[in-house]
């Protein structure tokens, strides 16, 4: 995804990624849209049957909770787009990236990789976005887009 909107985008990292690094962000320069997870607050249906934050409950609303009186819900994860920024957008110099990323190159497996893949190709099909089949080994590339 972000390939397709920077091809040579190296290192990224949100607005404030970069201001607490110290950096920032070279003025004019757009943003690359990237997924961002979320999550909803729990929620409580209260006497009146209103949806209210789980943390807004009193005493009452709480005792009546662990008796299973009052409905409950978890909290949601939900993808929302969001924006990052190419080192080469920013004030950054090369030299400080192994302080900025030290663990830039690291290597290793997602866990529940066909449970994120699935969330993700649906995620896509909801924006009208296709993805392809993974292919295999990338070497250092850490994502791509390629059209067919």
């Amino acid at each position: 995804m972000i390939q397709s909107q920077f091809r040579l985008a190296e290192a990224v990292g949100s607005f404030n990624f970069w201001k607490e690094q110290g950096f920032h962000v070279t003025e004019g320069e757009k943003g690359i849209k990237v997924f961002v997870p979320n999550q909803t607050a729990p929620k409580f249906q209260d006497e009146n049957g209103k949806w209210k934050n789980i943390k807004y409950t009193n005493e009452k609303e709480k005792e009546m909770m662990k008796k299973g009186s009052l409905e409950k819900q978890e909290g949601k994860l939900y993808f929302g787009i969001g924006h990052v920024f190419d080192v080469s957008q920013t004030s950054t110099k090369a030299i400080d990236l192994s302080e900025i990323f030290p663990y830039r190159w690291m290597e290793g497996d997602v866990e529940q990789y066909d449970t994120m893949f699935q969330s993700f190709e649906r995620l896509a099909k909801d924006m009208g976005v296709s993805v392809g089949d993974p292919f295999g080994e990338l070497g250092n590339t850490k994502g791509a887009f390629i059209h067919q």
